[in-house]
């Protein structure tokens, strides 16, 4: 995959792109439009690395946004997770005897 040019402000975007995410973002975009377009945007810079500082440097920064995304990912399904749980525990120590924890409020 290229590196393309932002039409809008000319950073660099993914090929097939015609605005980078930033400026996909500022033009109203979808929030996983904008997301899906970064991410391949670091993909490009990882597969484009050469000998140069700059470029090691965007790839090194582009695999620290994957890893940044996927543990933002990893913690939002785990608070739900704890969200969910706390609340079968509220409802099952809110029931009085006999009675069924969804009815018990």
């Amino acid at each position: 995959m290229k590196t393309a040019y932002c039409e809008k402000c000319g950073a660099g975007t993914p090929e097939g792109f015609s605005l980078c995410p930033p400026c996909m973002q500022g033009a109203g975009a979808g929030e996983n439009e904008v997301t899906a377009a970064a991410e391949l945007m670091d993909i490009v810079n990882i597969l484009n690395i050469a000998d140069t500082d700059a470029s090691q440097r965007a790839a090194i920064e582009s695999i620290l946004n994957i890893k940044n995304r996927l543990e933002e990912a990893d913690r939002a399904k785990k608070e739900k997770e704890t969200q969910i749980q706390t609340e079968k525990t509220r409802d099952a120590t809110t029931a009085r005897p006999g009675q069924c924890p969804k009815t018990a409020h």
